[in-house]
């Protein structure tokens, strides 16, 4: 099954949509490599931050919406590439959305598949309120976007449905950048 949806979060919420594909291969290869954009110490990977737009690298809640707009930005990334490399870096580990639009990237990988055009343009994002264990809310509003999922050879496999989406996301300042905490 191929999860498609952009609704999973940390705790509760709507179940995300979803659109499913069978695929004819159920073995899948693992490789292992260090992408040139991270640097590995004690065996944990870092972002770099110069690729992060400068306004997402700032402590404030302004940051924190244009941290949002950047992830969802990679995400399109991900999934029209694929590269299920790119989202990682920019989440919480224990991120349930994050892990499922890594998954879908991975799962894209695996079949050979990618969407064939960006499945969401974010049409606007709004700073919250902080909560008292630090993770700074922001709303987004997204179009998803009619878009098709394909193989290799360019045959359609599935349609994401258009539809505006307004979603609460949490993140959480780390270290020295903002990481994707939830999303409902």
């Amino acid at each position: 099954m191929l999860a498609l949806g952009l609704g999973a979060c940390n705790g509760g919420g709507d179940d995300p949509p979803t659109t499913s594909t069978s695929s004819s291969s159920s073995t899948s290869t693992t490789s292992t490599s260090t992408p040139s954009s991270t640097t590995t110490t004690s065996g944990t990977a870092t972002l770099d931050p110069a690729k992060l737009p400068p306004e997402a690298q700032k402590h404030t809640p302004e940051g924190a919406a244009a941290f949002v707009e950047y992830y969802m930005e990679q995400v399109n990334e991900a999934w029209t590439q694929p590269n299920s490399k790119l989202l990682p870096l920019l989440s919480d580990p224990e991120c349930i959305a994050c892990k499922n639009f890594n998954k879908t990237s991975a799962e894209l990988e695996r079949d050979g598949q990618k969407y064939d055009s960006n499945p969401v343009t974010v049409t606007r994002v709004t700073p919250l309120s902080q909560n008292a264990d630090g993770v700074q809310l922001v709303r987004l509003y997204m179009d998803q976007h009619k878009v098709n999922v394909v193989d290799k050879a360019g045959k359609v496999v599935l349609t994401d449905p258009a539809k505006k989406l307004a979603r609460t996301v949490g993140v959480q300042w780390m270290g020295a950048s903002w990481r994707l905490y939830g999303m409902q």
